[in-house]
């Protein structure tokens, strides 16, 4: 069976994640094929691997790689593998986590033999991503020199039950271009399928 790549149209996406301090949490990594997470009927039968990479190519360990109930973490080689997969509406859906970086999720069409590439940005202040700290009731703008700049209003930032949050903020913001050279490995969710209102497929495009 011939392995096939999951690759993406070029489109600009800005991906501002706010997230409260009081709620950070420290993940621990280890080798496993199965986690305590909560069992998925979803789960189904795919020969799955894949490599992990930094933005300078660099293979990445220890990151976690989750796929429904299964989970494992990469070698010195950056690599993975799974024999099952969570599949929701025919897509296979994989989560990728480390500490310091941005959460990566990727997804594209079940087949038998499927390999995917993965490039995880790391966290921090860059010509591309941003981090910094800043109390809830002040306006914020958050900008990075590669051209992006989101502006936050005075007392925006909502709990995720939709309430006001009081407090001091941390926020990570990372600006992905369609002219970088690993687009197609940093961006969230995969091949960009989408699902029109007559509920038929489309691929989204810039």
């Amino acid at each position: 069976m011939k392995k096939s790549k999951i690759n993406l149209k070029n489109v600009a996406i800005i991906i501002a994640c706010l997230t409260l301090t009081i709620m950070l949490v420290g993940v621990g990594c280890k080798k496993e094929s199965n986690t305590k997470n909560t069992p998925t009927d979803n789960m189904q039968k795919v020969d799955l691997s894949g490599l992990v990479t930094d933005k300078d190519g660099n293979p990445l360990n220890h990151v976690l790689v989750t796929t429904g109930s299964l989970s494992v973490t990469t070698e010195s080689d950056g690599k993975f593998s799974f024999k099952e997969a969570e599949i929701v509406n025919r897509r296979v859906v994989i989560k990728f986590e480390k500490s310091g970086y941005f959460t990566l999720t990727r997804s594209g069409y079940k087949e038998n033999e499927m390999f995917i590439e993965a490039v995880l940005c790391q966290k921090g202040n860059s010509n591309i991503s941003v981090q910094t700290t800043f109390t809830s009731s002040e306006a914020k703008t958050l900008e990075v020199s590669a051209g992006m700049k989101v502006k936050l209003a005075a007392s925006s930032v909502m709990r995720a039950d939709g309430s006001a949050f009081s407090g001091t903020v941390k926020a990570d913001m990372l600006y992905l271009s369609p002219d970088n050279k690993d687009f197609a490995g940093m961006m969230p969710g995969g091949d960009l399928a989408a699902i029109r209102e007559n509920n038929s497929e489309v691929m989204l495009v810039s």
